[in-house]
């Protein structure tokens, strides 16, 4: 039977068994709860998510926060890049992590889209 929480079902295929299972293995509970609200955000159609939730029913919302909570996402997600990222990566770019790593890491300086575009050694 497939799980249904705030009337959104979780598809019951290999694949997802199998995303469910790498995440529960190689993460922390902080990452698993977050993919998992961010799935369930995914499913509602985007004239209700209106991008900041807005239009979210609250009831909706709280049934999916109850089973995956935030907790102190916000806080646990937003320090840890700067605490594990002796050498930070350059392949950050095009995700939060960038952001991060130039927030908390003083000095660093990430490489621009446009940047790595323009410089890279690719023939035109």
């Amino acid at each position: 039977m497939p799980e249904v929480i705030a009337g959104l079902e979780i598809p019951e295929t290999a694949a997802v068994a199998e995303a469910t299972r790498r995440v529960l293995k190689t993460t922390s509970p902080l990452v698993y709860h977050h993919s998992r609200r961010v799935f369930f955000f995914g499913l509602i159609p985007r004239s209700h998510a209106c991008l900041g939730l807005d239009g979210l029913d609250q009831d909706q919302l709280g049934e999916i926060l109850a089973v995956h909570p935030r907790g102190d996402f916000h806080e646990r997600v937003s320090a840890s890049p700067g605490r594990r990222a002796e050498e930070p990566p350059e392949t950050t770019n095009g995700t939060m992590n960038s952001d991060l790593l130039e927030h908390f890491i003083p000095g660093f300086r990430r490489v621009t889209t446009v940047e790595g575009i323009v410089g890279s050694p690719w023939p035109s």
